[in-house]
């Protein structure tokens, strides 16, 4: 679905954005209703992963032509640092 969003949407980066935030949201709602995983360290890397994703899409978005270089600059440290907390508990 999230492929389809990208090819029809081709130019208009902001509809595209919050398309594939609603498609990770709702992917991230449906999968805490119905525990696709028995295993608990993977429902929980799961859920932080659609979290840090949505994160990322909505600053993302928040970021593209924004024209206050501080919003940039404040977006992407908080996308960098975020990500960064999920490589590490990943790897942990």
């Amino acid at each position: 679905m999230i492929v389809i969003f990208l090819n029809v949407y081709d130019d208009y980066i902001p509809i595209k954005g919050i398309l594939i935030f609603l498609v990770i949201f709702v992917y991230g709602t449906l999968a805490e209703k119905f525990n696709p995983y028995t295993q608990a360290n993977i429902k929980t890397l799961d859920r932080m992963t659609s979290a840090v994703c949505s994160l990322s899409m909505i600053l993302g978005v928040f970021i593209y032509k924004n024209p206050f270089v501080y919003f940039q600059v404040l977006a992407l440290i908080i996308i960098f640092v975020v990500n960064l907390f999920l490589i590490i508990k990943m790897i942990l």
